[in-house]
């Protein structure tokens, strides 16, 4: 073991090596995205109508799509008065760029929280992968990839996901380390940031029945369940309804429960038909999307550095997301799977498959963030 002085000694990067192999990745694919959002902001012209002026223009261009319906919330709340809509928006993420908001810009504060809430899951997705008996090259693909991923722009975007992953992935951590009690209070959380947490209560009691972690410590996997319980209390005291938001679901999303194969054999039926110019989009990437998936449901169920609890947070994500009618947003969501990630690293071991994974993930990132800023959809 190198001596104290050999330690201090040491750069910066060989003693913490999540420096390099984290933090690094994050920013320099964060700068990267900025600049490519700058370029085809300006290239194409494109500027947000009602992003706020006062801020340059290589910020405005971010503030797309459900962007502004997470900063109207953060400056009014749920309005009864105001967009119908937004009662199908969960609130952590709006709460945290109102407190944001108090010292920057909300645009600046959304997309600054959603920065720290990639760092933060990137850490402890490279922490998940060590402690399931990867090594640092695995820890690193596994960050890559979730940087790299086709939808990552979400991350950069004023959206929820890099919240919901950070909080995700802690909370499975947690109960990975024995702190149950934080484990539940960040499942709580996740469920206050997207539907998806809501799916982290079994995730974790999974996770309690495998270590064989039994008494008053299994109690905290049922805290996830205040998340939606809280929530109902939201729409309650803003509308007076407190499923008013599965109404907005349905009426404004055109999202509402059916069996997976209704589902499904909906796509296919869009695709035969291609009457939509954008079914590539529309229809044509659910199916892509719902296959990563079920490929990813196979590793998890079949690899030595799988665990219980993801094979069964993959296999309720891709039966919810396969039961949700139009989703156009599956790509996104899937996204916000986080042994995706850990399932492409381990892949990543064939050096030829985890080079063309690279080389197709990278371009449909560049591709869906030009896509993005410029105001066209990407899911």
């Amino acid at each position: 073991m190198a001596s104290s002085g050999e330690e201090r000694g040491l750069a910066p990067w060989s003693r913490r090596p999540e420096l390099v192999d984290v933090v690094l990745p994050v920013v320099v694919v964060r700068l990267v995205l900025l600049v490519i959002g700058a370029l085809a902001g300006g290239l194409l012209g494109s500027r947000p109508a009602d992003a706020p002026a006062d801020l340059p223009d290589w910020l405005r261009v971010w503030d797309r799509w459900d962007g502004p319906h997470y900063l109207a919330i953060a400056a009014n709340g749920y309005d009864p008065n105001g967009d119908p809509a937004l009662a199908a928006y969960l609130p952590l993420y709006p709460t945290l760029i109102r407190i944001g908001s108090l010292v920057v810009p909300p645009l600046v504060a959304a997309m600054f929280i959603s920065f720290v809430a990639t760092v933060a899951a990137a850490w402890g997705l490279y922490a998940l992968v060590l402690r399931d008996g990867g090594d640092r090259a695995m820890g690193r693909r596994a960050v890559l990839a979730l940087t790299l991923f086709p939808t990552s722009f979400a991350l950069a975007a004023p959206y929820a996901e890099a919240l919901f992953l950070a909080l995700s992935i802690g909370a499975v951590l947690a109960a990975r380390v024995d702190r149950w009690a934080q484990a539940g209070v960040l499942g709580l959380l996740a469920a206050l940031a997207r539907l998806q947490g809501w799916l982290l209560g079994p995730v974790l009691l999974v996770e309690h029945l495998d270590r064989r972690r039994f008494g008053r410590a299994m109690l905290w996997a049922f805290a996830v369940a205040l998340g939606p319980l809280l929530f109902l209390a939201v729409d309650a005291m803003a509308y007076g309804d407190p499923f008013f938001f599965l109404g907005q679901q349905a009426g404004h999303f055109y999202h509402s429960l059916a069996a997976p194969w209704q589902v499904i054999g909906d796509l296919f039926a869009g695709v035969a038909r291609h009457d939509d110019p954008l079914w590539p989009s529309v229809y044509l990437a659910p199916i892509v999307a719902y296959l990563a998936l079920a490929l990813v449901a196979i590793w998890s169920l079949r690899s030595r550095l799988s665990r219980p609890s993801y094979a069964t947070y993959v296999l309720l994500a891709l039966f919810v997301l396969a039961s949700v009618t139009w989703p156009i947003s599956a790509p996104r969501y899937v996204g916000a799977v986080f042994p995706v990630f850990i399932a492409l690293a381990d892949a990543g071991r064939h050096p030829r498959l985890w080079l063309a994974w690279l080389a197709v993930s990278t371009v449909g990132l560049v591709g869906f963030t030009v896509t993005f800023v410029a105001g066209g959809w990407a899911f």
